[in-house]
């Protein structure tokens, strides 16, 4: 499929309260839309896009940096090898190229 969007908001309506069960309001009224319209309105985003898919990065293109890597020192690595991904130190995959052919920093940790 073309063009889906990667982010959509259900859109409930401004007088809904934050308290309001989904299962309790009138779905006649709710609907979707790619731009927020109420304060309340709840963003949903697309789990796989393949812009994600392009987030791997070739070694040939570009080697990882310490700026690239978590707090310490990860980023996730193809193993062409084992043909899977891992968590390795970002100086794994500049030291072994022959076996890590591409690499891709870690999401952020959760903030709570």
């Amino acid at each position: 499929m073309k063009n889906i969007p990667t982010k959509l908001f259900l859109v409930i309506g401004e007088d809904v309260e934050n308290e309001t069960d989904f299962n309790d309001l009138d779905h006649e009224y709710v609907s979707w839309c790619e731009n927020k319209i109420n304060e309340n309105d709840v963003e949903y985003v697309l789990a796989s896009t393949p812009s994600m898919e392009s987030q791997w990065i070739d070694v040939n293109e570009r080697l990882p940096e310490l700026k690239d890597a978590d707090e310490k020192g990860y980023i996730i690595g193809w193993d062409k090898m084992q043909r899977e991904s891992h968590k390795c130190s970002f100086a794994d995959v500049c030291q072994m190229r022959m076996r890590f052919t591409h690499w891709m920093p870690l999401p952020k940790s959760p903030t709570n």
